[in-house]
């Protein structure tokens, strides 16, 4: 049976404990799965789930157009507010992580702030460090569909050439801070959920091995 609690044949046999360790994050642009992807992932490998928690960006209009300082303080309030909620579970995986964060800070970033951008690039780049793995899912395989909000709140751009430029900048992001061997990326052809979450739990699987097989002593 599998974690879901459905009949179905599992994808793979999951034995390793260091499955039940580990930290994740699912990021890219917005409509392309990462929020089903985070559940589906924390039901089959056991993790907390760690929500966006990107309210305080949208939660009013023209929220992200302030002056510098009060911009710095909204997206420190996110960038902090759940890296500490990470430090609260040693086992996780969290939808969006710092990288998605800085490609929205790039996007809505105040004019002639090099300084304050640099700042705000090295702290999203060094917590980013402490996942295990990164998920990317691939644009333009699911349709992109708008979402409740509540009044008030920005609401997703539908424009699919402008989300793939968010995706294409925050997977240039990803590549940019972090080693091959924790990034996966999930193929253009996979566009069924189960067919996602098979070919992600394969690859930890894979790569965890490898890791192992680096860090073995030598053989005498």
């Amino acid at each position: 049976m599998l974690a879901d609690g459905s009949g179905r044949t599992p994808f793979i046999a999951i034995s390793d404990k260091n499955f039940y360790t580990m930290k994740l994050a699912v990021s890219g642009c917005a409509g392309i799965g990462k929020s089903t992807l985070s559940q589906a992932l924390a039901k089959w490998l056991k993790l907390d789930v760690i929500d966006e928690h990107y309210e305080a960006l949208f939660d009013e209009p023209n929220k992200l157009k302030q002056p510098a300082p009060e911009l710095e303080a909204l997206f420190r309030q996110v960038l902090d507010g759940k890296h500490a909620l990470e430090q609260q579970y040693p086992r996780f995986v969290t939808d969006r992580c710092p990288i998605d964060l800085f490609h929205l800070w790039l996007v809505h970033l105040p004019k002639q702030h090099t300084e304050l951008t640099n700042v705000i690039y090295e702290d999203c780049r060094r917590q980013s460090q402490h996942y295990d793995f990164v998920v990317l899912p691939n644009w333009g395989s699911i349709p992109l569909q708008q979402v409740e909000q509540p009044s008030g709140y920005k609401r997703r751009v539908m424009d699919p050439w402008v989300q793939l430029r968010n995706h294409a900048s925050i997977v240039g992001l990803a590549h940019l801070w972090l080693p091959g061997i924790k990034l996966i990326s999930i193929p253009q052809v996979i566009s069924d959920h189960e067919q996602r979450v098979h070919f992600i739990l394969n690859e930890i699987q894979q790569r965890q091995a490898h890791l192992r097989a680096q860090a073995a002593p030598p053989s005498a």
